[in-house]
């Protein structure tokens, strides 16, 4: 199940999935290891949004490890997944700055929405790169329908290298490289 998880750090999971791939018939014991992974700082999961609590719990979650070298140790990996390390790493910065963090999915799917106070304030979509026409679609359409979901004018997409500004139906979308971000507050 542990080895199930790191392999697939960033992408949704069910406890009816973990059941099926490992040995673990209990529900609560799947429950149990993903907490004992989170008591110890190994990793940390996110929920989808919701203003329901009931509709966040019942919800897929998202399962990420809290140092990206676990993703080339631990996990099985037949690529690079660079997309996944560069996902990681995004959240494990928005843990040590603080924010409390969500994933938004409805049509579409935006990585990251960041919870201050009372309500959603920042939407964040990552990727390595944006230059095919499908994953700029993609990467837009999911912070699009975000911004328009928590009412925010302007949204971000991390790259491994791109920089651009994007002015699309009344919302700003910044393009920014990754390391750049990091350097920023």
């Amino acid at each position: 199940m542990i080895l199930y998880l790191f392999s697939n750090v960033s992408r949704t999971y069910s406890y009816s999935t973990l059941k099926q791939v490992s040995s673990i018939k209990s529900l609560s014991m799947i429950n149990n290891y993903i907490e004992y992974l989170k008591n110890v700082f190994i990793a940390s999961t996110i929920n989808k949004f919701d203003y329901s609590i009931k509709k966040q719990k019942v919800s897929s979650s998202k399962f990420y490890v809290l140092d990206n070298s676990f993703l080339k140790t631990v996990a099985f990996n037949f690529s690079e997944n660079a997309g996944k390390r560069l996902e990681n790493l995004v959240f494990i910065e928005f843990k040590r700055r603080g924010f409390e963090i969500y994933y938004h999915a409805k049509k579409n799917e935006c990585d990251f929405v960041l919870k201050e106070g009372l309500k959603i304030t920042k939407a964040i979509q990552v990727c390595i790169t944006i230059d095919s026409p499908t994953t700029k679609r993609r990467e837009v359409d999911g912070l699009l329908e975000a911004l328009r979901e928590y009412n925010l004018k302007e949204g971000l997409i991390l790259t491994l290298d791109k920089e651009d500004e994007i002015k699309l139906n009344g919302k700003k979308i910044v393009i920014k490289p990754v390391w750049k971000w990091l350097l920023g507050k």
